[in-house]
């Protein structure tokens, strides 16, 4: 992407429009199905007896064997979706980054919008208990959750951009940015305060490592502007104080200063 600079708008259309696509169609959707669910051919007679002549004794071990494979080459597909996936989001990440101010507004709509694909994809996945159960095993919960927190991390930080445009068709960004990050920021801190009190063992853990992420939330909301800032504050501000009880330092010393803001803007520090 370093030819850039040399881009027209049309020709940002059809990169924006194309990495969106195959953001989307590379979607890892079989993770969802149930590996050992998967439904093998009737074997003939005389592969029965071929696999009797080669192992000692009929179907039985010769249909298990074959499941694993199955099982086993599924999850190997899948994990391969999965890394692609995290390129695809660095890439969209390093384009809307370093080409921001060639990009119109319904480029980044665009790119957004597979993100917020891929983000709710993978957040229904992380907390399918059943299909976590079943794929603890495999190394793909790990690398699930890592999707997840990745294409987080890049959706807040290309919306809390917008949300501080004032150049390039700022009241529009900061409009687009406002109905998605606004929203989102609240409801997952309600889910990290709710799940880390309330939850099982199991989800506490999880949710546990979404920690940069609620830093990242943070440091965003205290990046606004002034009047931004105090215009979401009653939604917030409950969410904060409960935060405070967070043993993870980096939590406490964002909050520290979100706190220490308000007491200079409501003059009483």
């Amino acid at each position: 992407m370093t030819n850039g600079l040399k881009f027209t708008t049309e020709h940002w259309t059809i990169i924006s429009t194309r990495l969106s696509g195959i953001l989307k169609l590379n979607l890892p959707r079989d993770v969802l199905e149930v590996p050992s669910e998967t439904p093998l051919p009737v074997p003939t007679e005389r592969a029965l007896l071929r696999s009797s002549s080669q192992t000692g004794s009929f179907s039985e071990i010769s249909i298990e064997d074959r499941r694993n494979r199955m099982i086993k080459n599924g999850y190997r597909a899948t994990k391969g979706k999965i890394t692609v996936q995290l390129s695809l989001v660095e890439t969209v990440n390093e384009v809307v980054f370093t080409h921001y101010s060639n990009l119109e507004t319904s480029h980044l709509e665009t790119l957004l919008d597979a993100l917020k694909d891929s983000l709710s994809f993978s957040y229904t996945v992380t907390r399918n208990t059943t299909l976590h159960s079943k794929l603890q095993k495999t190394g793909l919960t790990e690398l699930l959750q890592r999707l997840e927190t990745q294409v987080m991390s890049s959706y807040l930080r290309i919306l809390f951009r917008m949300y501080s445009e004032t150049v390039d068709d700022a009241d529009l960004r900061r409009q687009i940015s406002e109905s998605r990050v606004i929203p989102l920021c609240h409801d997952f801190l309600v889910e990290y305060l709710k799940v880390g009190i309330d939850g099982p063992d199991s989800a506490t853990k999880r949710i546990m490592g979404y920690t940069p992420i609620i830093v990242q939330i943070l440091r965003g909301l205290n990046d606004l502007y002034d009047d931004q800032f105090l215009s979401h504050l009653p939604k917030f501000y409950n969410l904060l104080c409960d935060l405070m009880l967070s043993h993870h330092k980096d939590i406490r010393e964002v909050l520290r200063e979100i706190l220490s803001r308000i007491g200079k803007m409501k003059q009483i520090s």
